[in-house]
């Protein structure tokens, strides 16, 4: 009981990661869908075994199916939330904002893309960062299938769409971003 219920705090602190990001990839999205269902279903026929076999083990506190029918509900809410509206995205944008401002400015004044590669800019893992017409891309995760997903610093003007970008305000000149293919 405790190794599954340590199991299922570990999946909820994974999945509340993954879901402060500014999207949330196809795999993500089984995990979300799946694991949580998985591991709750197979902590309720180990807690019915035992509470059958053994009586006198049957646990009398109520806070493990609350940890779990809790986990389930945080889970959901986070999985139909995404983007630019998911409150921990929201908490963990502003955290980084001063940081991603900061590169943002460096970027535009010095007029040069970094390397390629992921880098860490405030709490965010940046896989790509462009700079397109005065404005700065920072991409940090892929959404669903093929699309990908980030922010877009544009101090002077609201950012411009390419392809089939979708664009959320966030903060000031920040923007979330949906980059479309």
């Amino acid at each position: 009981m405790r190794t599954l219920s340590v199991l299922g705090v570990l999946w909820l602190a994974a999945m509340l990661v993954v879901a402060s990001d500014a999207g949330t990839n196809i795999i993500e999205i089984y995990v979300f869908a799946l694991g949580g269902p998985g591991l709750a279903a197979i902590w309720a026929v180990r807690y019915g075994v035992v509470s059958r076999r053994d009586p006198a083990r049957r646990p009398r506190n109520w806070v493990p199916v609350v940890v779990v029918i809790g986990s389930l509900a945080i889970a959901a809410l986070f999985t139909f939330v995404g983007g630019s509206h998911n409150p921990l995205f929201l908490a963990r944008f502003r955290a980084s904002e001063a940081a991603l401002t900061t590169e943002a400015r460096r970027l535009l004044a010095s007029g040069k893309e970094p390397p390629s590669g992921t880098r860490r800019v405030g709490l965010f893992s940046v896989q790509r960062i462009t700079i397109v017409e005065g404005q700065v891309r920072f991409i940090t995760t892929t959404c669903g299938v093929i699309d990908s997903c980030g922010f877009v610093y544009s101090p002077t003007t609201a950012p411009k769409r390419f392809q089939e970008d979708v664009f959320s305000p966030l903060h000031g000149r920040w923007w979330h971003l949906m980059e479309g293919f």
